[in-house]
């Protein structure tokens, strides 16, 4: 009887350095079969000069002609170096790489291993494309967390029901204030003793402005009228907050407090425009605070 030998744990199915015009395309059926029979696991490793597009077949055949599932990956040159590993699925498989520059590429690296040993659903490097026709595990997992002591548990989560439904919802809790995360920059409105309509603050251009906590008093001089303001954005645009002063009593001034904090901050888009009501059978009506938030 015949000795067949084992497979090789690893071998290098194809490896190429050779540069690429525009457009062009290589494929790994100039330099290897592609036959993976009796191997479990694929690598492929690639590091580019410029742009490019990724295609991975796998075939039924040995001529590529009966494509079973297919992946297509962009490739972009400024994250340099790039890591895929899969199982080796069905027969045989035939890799490509498309120039998508308009230039002849200046560095190319590509390569893929296939190995006899240790089957993982996917492994890539950590900012690598996930495309959508990718595997991975399903698993059920512990997430642990350290206090301040070095010890450990578990993490809890809190019900939470509205009209979609009941969630389970893991509890996050972050350290940093609202206005500190990266893309947003602190904004306190100072709105003082402001007794006519004006325009308090104007937001910068191509952001919005969120505002997530307010304190004000808003007076009122006059007897018998009580008077209304409101927060728009822009004059005549939408009411964000509205505030109403009573009349004032025995001609002492009336003073109504408004202190909060939004769970969903409120956002105004082009200006904070503080509307003061003016007119007949209306007060005297003059606004002071302070508005909290971000701009993003």
């Amino acid at each position: 009887m015949s000795y067949t030998p084992p497979l090789e744990a690893e071998i290098t199915a194809f490896k190429t350095t050779a540069l690429l015009g525009s457009g062009v395309t290589y494929q790994s059926s100039v330099d290897w079969n592609g036959d993976v029979n009796g191997y479990t696991q694929v690598q492929t490793e690639v590091n580019a000069s410029h742009d490019g597009t990724i295609r991975i077949d796998f075939c039924e055949d040995a001529a590529f002609t009966v494509v079973v599932r297919t992946l297509t990956i962009p490739y972009v040159a400024a994250d340099g170096y790039q890591f895929f590993s899969a199982p080796a699925f069905v027969n045989f498989i035939r890799y490509s790489f498309t120039n998508d520059a308009g230039v002849t590429q200046t560095e190319f690296y590509y390569t893929t291993k296939i190995t006899t040993t240790g089957i993982s659903p996917q492994l890539l490097t950590t900012g690598a494309f996930i495309a959508p026709a990718m595997v991975a595990t399903l698993g059920r997992n512990i997430i642990v967390g350290q206090d301040e002591n070095g010890v450990f548990g578990n993490a809890t989560v809190t019900s939470t029901t509205n009209s979609a439904g009941t969630y389970q919802n893991l509890n996050v809790v972050s350290g940093a204030r609202p206005s500190q995360l990266p893309g947003r920059t602190p904004v306190l409105v100072d709105i003082n003793l402001v007794s006519a309509s004006a325009v308090a603050y104007t937001v910068t251009a191509l952001k919005k402005l969120y505002i997530t906590d307010l304190l004000l008093s808003f007076e009122n001089t006059s007897t018998g009228d009580p008077v209304q303001g409101n927060l728009e954005d822009t004059l005549g645009g939408a009411v964000k907050v509205r505030f109403i002063a009573p009349e004032a009593v025995n001609s002492t001034t009336t003073t109504t407090e408004y202190s909060h904090t939004f769970a969903e901050p409120i956002s105004f888009s082009t200006e904070v425009y503080v509307f003061i009501a003016s007119g007949g059978g209306i007060g005297n009506g003059i606004l002071s605070g302070t508005l909290i938030g971000y701009e993003e």
